[in-house]
């Protein structure tokens, strides 16, 4: 009599999925690690090429030579030259922020003295590495203009800073027809032009003398908003002082 086949003879034996071995680590380090050190050192590499060469004339080939790593590493996180450079820029512009926003707000709440903290942070981070003012001040403005209208401006994050100093220096300027955002791009456009001159003249003038001069347009800009302010406040003082139209009486019939 012929036996039965049992239920493990039915069904085929599945197969069991294979392990994936770990990725192997060297030195103590994990590959994602690895990946993450060799990335920085593509970055600090940019930075000094970058900002000898600037980015036109920066290549692929300088920034494996300069981090000492293969093209097939650079190849392993980035797809251009630019994609570095935009890692590059947001590295210090990062470092930028906290100084000045370090400067800024630990100064005392009038405009002179927040301006000048924060034209002292900046131009003085500027002329601890020249290299500074060629990615921030020239190349980035480049990569701006020649992007799609519409990108991001570059100078955002400061743009947002200074908003926000604006919002708490001058609360009673509220309703003021100024466009702040706009005000405050034509200020920072002078201050990036000023360094990028000063820069390229080798920092000719002392950091005490380039502040005076740009502290100028900030003082004006602080007489211009409490000049506003006053004659809104004067005019609603008049409005109030004038007499009101006597009201009419019903005619008796």
């Amino acid at each position: 009599m012929p036996r039965k086949a049992t239920a493990a003879e039915k069904s085929p034996a599945r197969s069991s999925p294979a392990r994936s071995s770990p990725a192997r680590s060297y030195g103590g380090l994990a590959a994602e690690e690895r990946r993450q050190q060799r990335r920085q050192r593509f970055i600090e590499a940019g930075i000094q090429v970058f900002g000898t060469r600037g980015l036109p004339n920066s290549t692929m080939r300088d920034l494996c030579a300069e981090a000492r790593l293969t093209d097939r590493y650079f190849y392993e996180s980035f797809r251009r030259v630019e994609d570095v450079f935009d890692l590059v820029y947001a590295e210090l512009s990062s470092h930028l922020i906290v100084r000045l926003g370090t400067a800024m707000m630990g100064a005392s709440l009038q405009m002179d003295a927040v301006a000048e903290a924060g034209l002292r942070a900046f131009f003085g981070f500027v002329q601890e590495d020249r290299r500074r003012a060629r990615i921030l001040l020239v190349d980035s403005m480049g990569v701006f203009f020649s992007a799609p209208q519409g990108s991001e401006l570059p100078i955002g994050e400061y743009v947002d800073l200074l908003r926000q100093l604006y919002l708490a220096l001058y609360p009673q300027a509220e309703g003021l027809d100024i466009d702040v955002d706009f005000v405050v791009k034509s200020l920072l456009g002078m201050t990036i032009n000023s360094a990028a001159l000063w820069a390229h003249d080798g920092f000719d003038k002392s950091l005490d003398e380039v502040v005076r001069h740009n502290l100028f347009a900030w003082r004006g800009l602080d007489g211009w908003i409490r000049e506003l302010i006053e004659q809104r406040a004067s005019a609603q003082v008049a409005q109030a002082r004038k007499p009101r139209p006597a009201a009419r009486r019903p005619r008796v019939a």
